[in-house]
């Protein structure tokens, strides 16, 4: 995960998808290298609208696959799709992304619906939770080089919207 998650809280349900697209994408990879294929990660997933990409059949998985420069890793792929599908469900429910993340009273639960999308795990729900801006249990902050422990931190996310 990146060093800085000062938060940002996206504005649009497009912003929130950026941002578990980067967290599902980077599962088991160095962030470094999500963020060198992230234009043409943007490109195929279609700007990351969510509207679109929770509407991809399999056939556009499988373009997305043949995309030059893209993970060639179709459970990630499918995973994007249903985060997509999850926050537009929320939007839908709830009038914004933020508001469904609100109406849940503890972190733990918070933690629980960002992890119905496959490949957000405890840690990248945690991280999901900081940089929007809501507050993380002591266990998940960790010691930064020479430096006191403390939230995340993220600059790579500084284009959420």
């Amino acid at each position: 995960m990146p060093a800085d998650t000062t938060p940002r809280r996206p504005r649009t349900v497009d912003g929130y998808l950026r941002l578990m697209a980067r967290t599902i994408l980077a599962a088991g990879l160095a962030w470094s290298t999500v963020e060198a294929l992230w234009p043409a990660l943007n490109a195929a997933f279609e700007g990351f609208s969510a509207r679109k990409v929770a509407a991809f059949r399999p056939a556009d998985i499988e373009r997305i696959l043949q995309e030059p420069g893209v993970l060639q890793n179709r459970k990630k792929v499918e995973a994007v799709v249903a985060a997509a599908r999850l926050l537009c469900e929320a939007r839908d429910r709830h009038g914004s992304v933020t508001a469904w993340l609100q109406s849940f009273p503890t972190g733990q639960e918070r933690v629980r619906a960002l992890r119905r999308a496959p490949y957000v795990g405890r840690f990248g729900a945690f991280y999901v939770l900081s940089v929007v801006g809501f507050e993380v249990p002591e266990e998940c902050r960790f010691q930064s080089k020479g430096g006191p422990a403390g939230p995340l931190r993220t600059t790579a996310l500084q284009t959420v919207s």
